[in-house]
């Protein structure tokens, strides 16, 4: 459990390849005992690693380890890390672009949960399960699940994570051409050009960005860009910085710099 806590702290801090390191020896020690929560929740934390680095095929084969695990024994279902692995790998469906796979697994992932305290506001499951019915162009079910769990984080004052399904009812506005709500989101968060750049606000300093594309205030767009980039490490969290360059590139593309605009995205494919 301490290496794993070390594991998280050195993500945090922007360390991925000392969060590797450490996450993968609390999978060693975890693994030369019997406490599969532990190894567990480390397959977990390495897998979230994967993602922010950009590998997707690490990932699903970290999320896969719990989820094989169970195949084998059954009575490990109950745990609740095994329905959090689900939602997880689920999120690797989701980039590929594989709704019907990424849909699978969050369902997949509830029914596991139904025997866990406040498990909505303990998984990122609803806010994908949003995302994904956004994808379909169903918006009133996209709400309804988003402001659901919005109502069990208020109700049980769960505030770091009602901030997140906030944040992520202010993406569904923006996608929805609801700019005036996601308006009201952002001055809710008072986030200014001082307010630093951290493994919390990037989220949110990226949000605001999308907003400020889609109002088209391509200035103020940059300036976060601009403000979100310099924060990132060189060679890590690979995730950020292609999402970075995405909205670049939209950004070039709304001012008629297609030419600017296709080498970004050659980077991100390459």
């Amino acid at each position: 459990m301490a290496l794993q806590n070390l594991g998280l702290a050195l993500r945090l801090t922007g360390d991925a390849p000392a969060a590797e390191r450490t996450l993968i020896q609390a999978v060693e020690w975890a693994n030369a005992s019997p406490n599969r929560t532990s190894l567990f929740n480390a397959y977990i934390q390495l897998g979230d690693l994967s993602l922010e680095r950009g590998n997707l095929a690490q990932a699903e084969n970290q999320y896969q380890q719990i989820i094989r695990a169970v195949e084998d024994d059954p009575t490990l279902s109950y745990m609740p890390q095994v329905a959090f692995a689900h939602s997880a790998y689920a999120t690797v469906f989701y980039y590929r672009n594989e709704h019907a796979q990424a849909l699978a697994h969050v369902q997949k992932g509830r029914d596991l949960s139904t025997h866990i305290p406040n498990a909505p506001i303990q998984s990122d499951a609803y806010s994908l399960l949003s995302k994904l019915y956004a994808a379909q162009g169903n918006w009133a079910q996209a709400y309804a699940v988003i402001n659901d769990v919005i109502a069990t984080a208020q109700a049980h004052e769960a505030d770091m994570r009602l901030a997140r399904f906030e944040r992520s009812r202010a993406l569904l506005d923006i996608e929805a051409g609801n700019l005036s709500a996601a308006e009201q989101w952002v001055t809710k968060r008072q986030l200014s050009t001082d307010t630093p750049v951290t493994s919390q606000t990037y989220f949110e300093f990226l949000a605001i960005a999308r907003l400020r594309l889609a109002q088209a205030r391509y200035v103020e767009a940059a300036e976060r860009l601009d403000q979100i980039e310099a924060s990132l490490p060189t060679r890590y969290r690979v995730h950020a910085h292609w999402t970075c360059r995405l909205l670049r590139a939209r950004l070039h593309a709304a001012n008629g710099r297609k030419n600017a605009a296709l080498p970004l995205l050659q980077t991100i494919v390459d």
